[in-house]
């Protein structure tokens, strides 16, 4: 009653606005008596239709069959065919129902765990590993592997075998945290090594070159979960990495020739993890990395190795990599 008042006194106030943009006598206090007036009104005629409506003492309830129900002040009486109950129900003795407290619905995106499906993983930790082969460019390292071999023949070396470096083992150890409800952080350290052999014969006696390239990779990447109910998660992810100790080493019959240099890089990454159970993962990734040592230095004589062009040698690790993975979820 008081908003509908309320609401027809405003519109008196409308009222006297446009009679005064009419320019007729309204005042202002004629406005808001007219509102008044007609807030009373309306609110009188909605009460009057709201107690005619009402249901009154001993009327009877139509709509349901073979069945009364007789309103009597503070009772209620149910007949039901022949046999009538009388319920007398008093205001005073109806307890107070407490309000259910809400309680956070908690959002599930796969099947296991003892509630049915694995929570979100907001706010969880989880450590894993990947392993797998990937393929290196290494090209001013190979460039000089075939130098190499077309000055041996012309002193009368024969090449009996000659690798490059064209890719290796990979592997590394991850930290993840899911700081968002499908963005995750990870930080994590790697290690990827390629071996070639090459097996020369001078004389009749045979001479064999062992080489190896190194390096410690140490990353972050940022990730973008997809989640699914089968237990599925797909995701994307990109970082970058400095990379420590970057190695070039050639040996033979106990002689060594190394040289090391660390450089930077970035890497983007996609894969699958399949969740068997609310705590361990298993899946595949395939990553692009980009992580170029731009030069390296003789550890003799601290001197930077250069190519037959005068530029700098490097050892670039750039290519593909196709890992598998396992991780533990807390």
């Amino acid at each position: 009653m008081k908003r509908i008042i309320a609401i027809v006194f405003i519109l008196g106030l409308l009222f006297y606005g446009f009679n005064r943009a009419s320019a007729s006598d309204v005042t202002l206090g004629e406005g808001m008596m007219y509102g008044a007036v007609i807030g009373v009104g309306i609110g009188g005629i909605i009460e009057l239709v709201k107690y005619l409506l009402k249901e009154k003492p001993g009327e009877k309830i139509e709509g349901i069959p073979e069945r009364e129900v007789i309103v009597k002040g503070e009772e209620d009486v149910e007949e039901i065919g022949e046999e009538t109950e009388e319920i007398l129900v008093q205001s005073e003795e109806i307890e107070e129902v407490p309000e259910e407290e809400e309680v956070e619905e908690k959002k599930y995106f796969h099947k296991f765990s003892p509630e049915g499906s694995i929570e979100t993983l907001t706010g969880r930790f989880s450590i894993g590993g990947h392993l797998g082969y990937g393929f290196f460019a290494m090209d001013d390292v190979n460039k000089g592997i075939d130098e190499g071999n077309d000055e041996l023949r012309a002193m009368g070396f024969y090449v009996l075998n000659s690798e490059k470096f064209t890719g290796g083992f990979v592997g590394d150890f991850e930290i993840r945290y899911a700081f968002l409800e499908e963005l995750m952080l990870g930080l994590g350290f790697g290690y990827i090594r390629s071996d070639a052999d090459n097996e020369y014969s001078y004389r009749a006696q045979s001479i064999i070159l062992e080489g190896e390239v190194s390096i410690f990779p140490i990353f972050m990447n940022l990730y973008y979960y997809k989640y699914f109910k089968s237990g599925m998660n797909l995701y994307g992810g990109a970082g970058f990495s400095y990379l420590a100790g970057g190695r070039l080493l050639f040996s033979s019959y106990g002689e060594e020739s190394e040289a090391k240099g660390d450089g930077t890089g970035f890497q983007i990454t996609g894969g699958l993890e399949y969740l068997t159970g609310n705590h361990l993962s298993i899946g595949a990734e395939i990553m692009y990395r980009y992580a170029v040592v731009p030069e390296i230095r003789d550890t003799l004589d601290n001197a930077i190795l250069v190519n037959s062009d005068g530029t700098k040698t490097t050892l670039d690790f750039s290519g593909l990599n196709f890992l598998g993975s396992i991780r533990i979820y807390f």
